[in-house]
């Protein structure tokens, strides 16, 4: 019986959860109540009946030179297992492709299990997702917060996140969807969870701070319990410091604190930033959808002047494939059909470039930018310059 691929049915919601724990690991219980996507962009393989496999499309958008680009999340890429090695996988991905391009998708991130199939449709690492660690004392940053419990649904505390993120590249731009599921994500933790938001030194209603953790089993022999960080965002770094200060409060009884926060950014604020532990490290994957719109769609720092006549290699989105001229001035970027093909290089590098995680130059000495001049690499690296790309978004 041939395999079709289609929307998720209506009804086959649980049936595809079962199949994510086959993938996944067994995990909370099926949710009928839980932060889905609509079942329109869920995409589904069906043999006749019979649900082979899915994955889901998140409709969002990710922070580039502080605009804002729209992307489509991809996440719970499943197949049975009776149904492996039939190129479901493939199917699903290709189907994505094809739904993103024709919705107004500029870029397309996810979170790998396996490089291969991805980097077969055009993906390439583009970024980091980091917990790293840290004792309680090292937390204590000097500060004197003043703290205040608050409720996720509080407009203030996404108004902060909102401003915050816009400063990181690769910070998702929340929806409602994605923000609903960031905080679901943090209400599955361990109960009970505490989220507080530290005020301003000043009169205004503004936070500068927020922090919401749970308390999970100690890792040590020396305390009650480790905290884990699950939203921490600061308006500065006097902001993040009265913010782990507070969290530092909890020096009698707790041992470790894991920190949902780019690790980088966080050992250069720490006093003692050579003790801050790795701890989970995951790189993440983007792809230019529509090349074009992407570039124009980020934002570039001020007095960047560049232009590259790129050959670019997209055998799955024609439109991106070809010939095209990169130019970047006046904090505005293009990217137009048609000079001098002079630089070569495949769409998966270029998006990895785009939201600044490789380097032009490793990727001309690794023979993946052929026929780059200095000049071409000079000028990707005054394109494509800012903050390292992060995500405090897992989906």
């Amino acid at each position: 019986m041939d395999i079709t691929i289609e929307n998720l049915r209506d009804g086959d919601e649980e049936r595809a959860f079962a199949i994510s724990q086959q993938a996944f690991g067994p995990g909370a219980p099926y949710d009928p109540a839980g932060v889905y996507p609509p079942n329109d962009r869920t995409v589904a393989a069906y043999r006749g009946d019979e649900l082979l496999g899915r994955l889901k499309i998140l409709d969002s958008a990710q922070w580039f030179g502080g605009k804002s680009v729209p992307m489509g999340g991809i996440g719970g890429v499943i197949v049975a297992p009776e149904a492996r090695g039939l190129g479901v996988a493939s199917r699903l991905l290709d189907e994505a492709l094809v739904r993103m391009s024709t919705s107004g998708v500029a870029i397309s991130t996810l979170y790998p299990t396996t490089a291969t199939l991805y980097r077969s449709r055009g993906y390439e690492f583009a970024g980091t997702y980091t917990r790293p660690q840290m004792s309680v004392a090292d937390a204590d940053m000097g500060g004197s917060p003043t703290a205040i419990a608050v409720t996720w649904d509080d407009p203030r505390v996404r108004a902060l996140y909102d401003k915050v993120g816009a400063r990181h590249n690769g910070w998702l731009d929340r929806t409602d969807y994605s923000w609903a599921s960031a905080w679901q994500g943090f209400s599955k933790a361990k109960p009970p969870h505490y989220l507080y938001g530290i005020e301003r030194d000043d009169s205004t209603d503004e936070l500068k701070a927020v922090v919401g953790y749970s308390y999970v089993s100690t890792s040590t022999n020396h305390s009650l319990f480790d905290i884990d960080v699950r939203f921490l965002f600061a308006t500065d770094g006097g902001a993040l410091a009265d913010a782990l200060t507070f969290l530092s409060s909890n020096g009698t009884t707790a041992g470790i604190i894991t920190a949902l926060y780019p690790s980088d950014e966080l050992r250069l604020s720490l006093r003692h930033g050579q003790r801050l532990d790795q701890g989970e490290h995951l790189a993440w994957m983007s792809r230019l959808i529509d090349a074009p719109t992407a570039i124009a769609a980020r934002g570039y720092l001020d007095g960047t002047e560049a232009e590259v006549h790129l050959d670019i290699i997209d055998p799955s989105i024609s439109a991106n494939h070809g010939a095209h001229v990169l130019r970047v001035t006046n904090g505005a970027g293009s990217l137009e059909p048609g000079g001098r093909a002079e630089a070569t290089l495949d769409i998966g590098d270029l998006s990895s470039l785009y939201t600044g995680y490789a380097d032009a130059g490793f990727l001309a000495d690794a023979g993946r930018l052929a026929g780059a001049e200095p000049s071409d690499i000079a000028s990707l690296r005054r394109a494509f310059a800012g903050s390292a790309p992060t995500i405090v978004d897992f989906f």
